[in-house]
């Protein structure tokens, strides 16, 4: 999926920076009421009814234990996820259904009791996720302490969490399980998806009311304090998001995502210090995590340490080269350390791997200006305006190059509206 642009090594847009950090590649509810893997087993495996809530796996199962000790229960849905994903086919035209498969898994990870619980109102649809369950045989093996048997839940939706709904799809999710909560006001799992849809619309304020929900009604509901967390990050409400974060650390401190996030809202909060110490968490509990190192990039970009800058940014790439955000913060760092044409290269492949990002346009306009070829600043300020017509910063660059250019009206009208917007 498409990651949004990011934030300019700048204290004055670290909102931005947030958004490099989107869950990826999920084809599957993991979300339920109770702590995802544990829902409710601690640590010491101890289970908890607190409120009403059932210990589960993913939803509705009854783990008596399965993940005490050193397990690490999200880690393992996470595995789970991504070896059924591996073996989903779905045809595209069948990509706006949804579906409940349940399951259960020994301790070899071989998989029986496979049906569907709630089916997609298609037959090919239907059969395509009890396939991938099946083809995905075996599965990640169950700890020693586990029992005979667990259950699982999952909710095939690709729209929802493969990033490809649009506006329309996601009404019609919302609706969906609106629909179903007036049946069951305590469906967690219809909670869930909801929120997340009104999260993609951009309805905050509404994504947040449903995890409350769901965290109400266990206190231990990590995804939910995940996605809630990066709710409050996109309406800068840094202290909500660090909470959420910190309580995420508390029931799964192995857990990279939750230390990722809150090196957000640290930066958010002027803690750059602090934010850099998360980063380096999250980096030694996933290295594989292109995010967490182009994050950290960003970091040492603001602490003035851009060698450092570089080498994050560097391995964010080799993990993942289609991801744009890293060639924006190593090309900053390059720009700083006076290697231009470097730095140009990794704006360009910036704006080519995120055409629709006005960030992208703007690194490169400023580059352009200061070396010099104000022409081409002049088309990527007009480009970055067309994408944020708000952006006094745009207005600001393509002025001077048009007045570098002789265009001294245009370069008037642009530094008016720049000083207009406050830059």
């Amino acid at each position: 999926m498409t990651r949004p642009e990011p934030s300019r090594a700048s204290s004055r847009s670290l909102t931005a920076a947030l958004l490099a950090l989107t869950l990826v590649g999920a084809l599957f509810s993991l979300s339920g009421c109770g702590r995802e893997g544990t829902s409710g087993a601690g640590p010491t495996g101890k289970t908890s009814e607190a409120n009403g809530s059932k210990p589960d796996i993913v939803t509705g199962t009854d783990l008596k234990g399965a993940f005490a000790g050193f397990f690490d229960p999200f880690n393992y849905t996470r595995a789970l996820q991504d070896r059924i994903r591996e073996n989903w086919k779905v045809a595209p035209a069948l990509s706006t259904k949804c579906g409940v498969v349940t399951f259960a898994i020994d301790h070899r990870g071989e998989v029986s009791e496979v049906k569907v619980k709630q089916s997609s109102g298609s037959p090919e649809y239907d059969k395509s996720m009890v396939a991938a369950v099946n083809d995905a045989v075996p599965l990640p093996p169950l700890v020693a302490s586990a029992p005979a048997k667990v259950k699982v839940e999952f909710t095939f939706d690709e729209r929802l969490f493969r990033g490809i709904a649009t506006p329309e799809d996601l009404q019609k999710i919302v609706a969906e399980q609106g629909a179903a909560l007036e049946r069951d006001p305590a469906d967690c799992q219809a909670l869930t998806r909801r929120g997340l849809a009104h999260r993609r619309l951009r309805n905050y304020d509404k994504a947040i009311e449903d995890y409350r929900v769901v965290i109400s009604k266990s206190g231990e509901s990590i995804s939910s304090y995940i996605e809630r967390a990066k709710c409050y990050l996109y309406i800068d409400d840094y202290k909500k998001a660090l909470a959420d974060c910190l309580a995420c650390e508390k029931l799964a401190p192995t857990l990279a995502k939750p230390y990722t996030l809150a090196s957000v809202a640290q930066l958010g909060l002027g803690h750059l210090d602090l934010a850099l110490k998360a980063l380096n968490t999250a980096i030694s509990l996933s290295e594989s995590d292109p995010e967490a190192w182009a994050l950290r990039a960003n970091c040492h970009n603001l602490a003035l340490k851009h060698r450092e800058a570089i080498a994050d940014a560097s391995k964010a790439i080799e993990l993942d080269p289609d991801y744009a955000s890293p060639y924006a913060y190593r090309g900053d760092a390059y720009e700083a350390v006076h290697e231009y044409d470097r730095a140009l290269q990794d704006y360009s492949k910036n704006v080519s791997l995120d055409p629709s990002a006005s960030q992208a346009y703007l690194r490169r306009t400023e580059l352009l200006a200061k070396l010099g070829q104000y022409d081409k600043a002049v088309f990527d300020a007009t480009e970055c305006i067309k994408l944020a017509p708000t952006c006094g910063e745009a207005y600001y660059y393509r002025a001077q190059a048009n007045d570098a250019l002789g265009l001294k009206a245009q370069a008037a009208a642009d530094f008016a509206r720049a000083k207009q917007l406050g830059f």
